[in-house]
């Protein structure tokens, strides 16, 4: 069904790629708005769910959603990777459960780590400036390091070592989920 829409309707263009940037996660966030490419999301999806399931005996609640992440972007240096997610209304305090959790696949193979992604950014977090970034090992959430992030108002970036992720080289390949 997707590619007959994207053949008749057509898509729209991609917006390009600035290549490799490093950027100050301890700095203006102003920088991010000419990193491409942009990945948006659909804006008013966290909202709570309290629904019977298609056969009407099990009833689904979840209040859970927050931090409607609208847009994010990556970039990379030589030593780090640089992620940055933009919500649509003001971040949540550090504190909350699961809080900005972000998933990242590395060997773009669905049968290693937890349904695909090998490594969580903000598993535990420590502070409003370090958090930790674990591995998916021996069937758990195990870590392996901590990185720095920034966020203000609804604004967050997070700065991440390569060598962490085991990504060495000048190419890679990095699925991610929020």
């Amino acid at each position: 069904m997707c590619s007959i829409i994207r053949r008749f309707k057509g898509v729209l263009p991609a917006d390009g790629n600035t290549g490799k940037q490093t950027m100050d996660v301890s700095g203006d966030f102003s920088p991010w708005q000419e990193i491409k490419p942009v990945f948006t999301d659909y804006l008013g999806d966290t909202s709570p769910r309290d629904d019977y399931d298609t056969s009407g005996t099990i009833h689904y609640v979840n209040n859970t959603g927050r931090n409607d992440i609208v847009e994010s972007r990556l970039t990379s240096d030589g030593g780090m990777i640089y992620v940055y997610a933009r919500t649509a209304e003001t971040i949540t305090p550090h504190t909350d459960k699961n809080w900005m959790m972000l998933f990242l696949d590395t060997d773009n193979n669905k049968a290693t780590g937890w349904e695909g992604y090998d490594f969580v950014v903000n598993y535990n977090v420590i502070d409003e400036t370090i958090t930790t970034l674990c591995a998916y090992k021996n069937n758990t959430w195990q870590e392996i390091g901590v990185v720095k992030y920034q966020v203000k108002g609804n604004e967050c970036m997070v700065a991440i070592p390569r060598s962490l992720l085991g990504l060495t080289g000048e190419s890679m390949t990095l699925i991610f989920s929020a």
